[in-house]
Formats: structure tokens, sequence, C-alpha cells
């Protein structure tokens, strides 16, 4: 056997050089190093953005990193980071409508997803009744792990491990046996859930680790369970020490080789969800499958779920290319051309 794979930290360093070519966990970082005069930030943003496509000078990135450097010498920082806690939890219930997926289309898409999940599979939805769904880049607007019912993992030879696991105090092991499979990051932290809960959504998918061999699933289930009580990142941050997104605890219940699309915002490394939703697809380069795609309307089974799903995440502008590692962004362009024909 050869050696275990490698996780990430609670803080993540920030990459220097090639990051295909690190030794260190593979994170890549779309964000340039060149400062901007406020005037240059006043310039026009299509032009900036446009130039950022074609590989011409600086990119959108540079400009929040200089804004964000300007509000830090003037003190608004912590300002900032408790406005965006007070606005999260003021729309966080605000709804425009209810859930596509709902009574009988509901009770089947559990049905399917029974039927196909096993622990340590990657669950995405998209919830546009919610208004914070809104301002979540990208098409997917949730990241969440599967680990499943004691049934589902002891036929995984699983149960006794998960068990074992200590869970910052929370009786895991209760939570599993009423249901609550679904392990997430919410605005009231690193929670269980059941997965009825998790399906009040407009459209749900289901990805899979292609290397997941029974070893390595059993660690991405033990480092996933180590996050369970963690508070809500409201900074979308990851290299904060204590906090966490949704999308971040994926990244760091798998491996840390996996090359995800981190990004900078206001100098900070985020991800979003379709960072995760763009590693799925049958190109080899991606390490995830797409299992299941439901559309609100049809369903997606297997080989016949990647093409749709793509379509979803291309119309809306949500395959981060110029965020990842040249391998990859050709691989997801590839898949990108593919879904539209």
């Amino acid at each position: 056997m050869g050696a275990p794979a490698r996780y990430l930290p609670r803080r993540i360093p920030r990459p220097l050089g090639n990051p295909t070519q690190a030794s260190g966990p593979v994170i890549v970082d779309s964000g340039e190093s060149q400062r901007l005069s406020w005037g240059r930030i006043r310039g026009s943003t299509r032009r900036v953005g446009e130039d950022q496509h074609e590989g011409r000078g600086p990119g959108p990135a540079s400009r929040i990193r200089a804004v964000r450097r300007t509000l830090t010498r003037a003190g608004l920082i912590p300002l900032m980071r408790i406005l965006s806690r007070t606005f999260s939890n003021a729309v966080g219930g605000m709804r425009v409508g209810g859930p596509v997926i709902r009574g009988r289309r509901r009770a089947s898409v559990r049905r399917d997803l029974r039927g196909v999940l096993r622990p340590g599979d990657v669950l995405l939805d998209k919830t546009r009744y919610l208004l914070t769904d809104r301002f979540i880049p990208g098409h997917f607007g949730h990241a969440a792990l599967w680990l499943g019912s004691p049934e589902d993992l002891r036929a995984e030879d699983l149960w006794g491990l998960v068990r074992e696991q200590p869970a910052n105090g929370v009786d895991h092991v209760a939570k599993l046996e009423r249901g609550h499979g679904v392990l997430e990051a919410l605005r009231n932290g690193v929670q269980l859930n059941p997965l009825d809960q998790f399906l009040r959504v407009d459209e749900v998918a289901a990805l899979r680790w292609k290397n997941g061999a029974h070893v390595e699933r059993a660690r991405v289930l033990q480092h996933a369970l180590g996050h369970v009580g963690r508070s809500y990142d409201y900074e979308f941050d990851l290299q904060a020490p204590r906090g966490i997104i949704c999308s971040e605890l994926i990244l760091r219940s798998f491996p840390a080789d996996i090359p995800w699309p981190t990004h900078e915002q206001f100098e900070r490394l985020t991800i979003e969800p379709d960072g995760i939703a763009a590693r799925a697809g049958p190109h080899e380069g991606l390490p995830f499958d797409v299992l299941y795609y439901n559309d609100g309307h049809d369903a997606h089974h297997g080989p016949a779920a990647w093409a749709p799903y793509w379509r979803a995440l291309d119309a809306a502008g949500g395959i981060p290319g110029p965020h990842a590692a040249p391998p990859l962004r050709d691989a997801m362009r590839e898949m990108s051309a593919a879904a539209r024909s």
C-alpha cells in the first residue's frame, strides 16, 4: 500500500510559484500580485474583466485587494465582518416562493438518491427561492457531505470507525441513528441533518470521488466528523483559524492533492460551491463522477447526468476556468464544449 493521502491543515498556506509543481497542498490561487492605484481602481470594470479573461493585465482580484488594503488602513475591516454576519442572518430566512422539489417529487428524488449514495459522496443544491442563494456566484449555492445511515456504514465496514471518531463533543452516533446523514456547514455551524431537510431545494446533484478506495473514504469521514460543531465563517476565508463554510468543509475532508479552484476575494482565499461542482465529470483529469442530477423537473442518472449538469454550470458562468491549473482548465473547456453540443 502506498503512502496515505495528505489532508489540509485548518489553516491553508497561500501557494507560492507554480501550484502544479508545489510539494504542498494543491490549492490553485487565481489572485495576481500587481498593485493598483485608486485611479486605476476607478477604471473600466468591463475592460479589466476582459483583460483578465484574455490573459492581459490586472484582473478583478487585484482591484479587490487594493480596495481591501484601503479599507484596512481605514480600520473598516472589522465593521465589514460584523455587517457580513448581520446581513447573512437577516436574509438567511427570507424566501421568494418555495422549493421546486416538494411533495411527491421530493419523495421520488429521495428514493433516487438513497438508491445511489454511499458514505463520502458529495451533495450540491440550488435554492432559487432563498434570497441568500442569489448572492452566491455561479450555479450551485450549497455543498454537503453524505455520511449515510448506520446500515450504509455497516455495509461499507465503516460503522465502527465512525462510531469511535470524536466529533467535538457532539453525539453524532445518536444523530446518525435518527437518520441525520447529511453533514453540512450552515449559518449556525457544522451539523448533521436529515436528507429530507436537505432536499428542500430546486435542484440537487450527487458526486462521487473516483479514487475513493475503502481506506481513503474512511479518512474522508474521519476528517469530516472532526469539523462537527465548528462555527460558520462569515468572512468566507479558507485561512480563518476557526470558522468554516460549506464548500470548505468538502475541501478539508478530501485529500490535499485534489486541485481545488480557490481564488482571492478581498485578499481572502475562498472557494464557492461551483468550485466543487466543476471537479466532476467523465474526463480523466476530474477527480469526481456525477452520479445524479435533478434539475427540478427531470432526473438524470449516471453517465447521462454529466451533460445537463455541465450545461447548468456553463449557463451560470460557474465554470471557474481562469482559476484552474492549465490541465484542468483545458479539461473543463472540453467538458463545457461537449455539454453544449
